[in-house]
């Protein structure tokens, strides 16, 4: 049979509690992650980027991957990722790579902030995407 008490799923395993105050603080303790996305098809040339990506409540950006469908050649891919328009995180995906994941990061954000992707290095690459992963749970 069941055990008795609270019990609720972590995304791995379930887990109990006995008090619903325990169930709450367990529950916030969950990462809730999201996540926005810019996609550039076809080949990529170097480009400030200019489509606002807008966050809506105070957040904390914690990752960053960059993949390419066609990966650079000759030299690396070199984004700008741009808070309010000033630069908070570069990153660079290897000659011959199609993905590469940032190490965690913790950018602060500001309600009704944006973000735009610059590309600073384009390396013959095409069909580029950058995905910014972000937990509003943070602050």
């Amino acid at each position: 049979g069941a055990t008795p008490g609270l019990h609720y799923y972590d995304g791995t395993t379930w887990c109990r509690t006995t008090s619903v105050d325990e169930l709450t603080a367990a529950l916030n303790a969950i990462p809730k992650t999201k996540e926005k996305t810019c996609v550039m098809p076809g080949r990529v040339s170097v480009a400030v980027g200019t489509s606002r990506y807008y966050f809506t409540e105070a957040t904390t950006i914690t990752k960053c991957d960059i993949w390419a469908g066609v990966p650079p050649s000759g030299t690396t891919l070199k984004i700008s990722i741009k808070l309010n328009g000033g630069v908070v995180y570069s990153g660079e995906l290897p000659i011959g790579a199609n993905l590469t994941t940032s190490s965690p990061l913790n950018i602060s954000v500001a309600a009704n902030s944006y973000v735009t992707v610059d590309v600073t290095d384009a390396a013959n690459t095409e069909d580029v995407g950058v995905k910014i992963t972000y937990d509003s749970r943070n602050l």
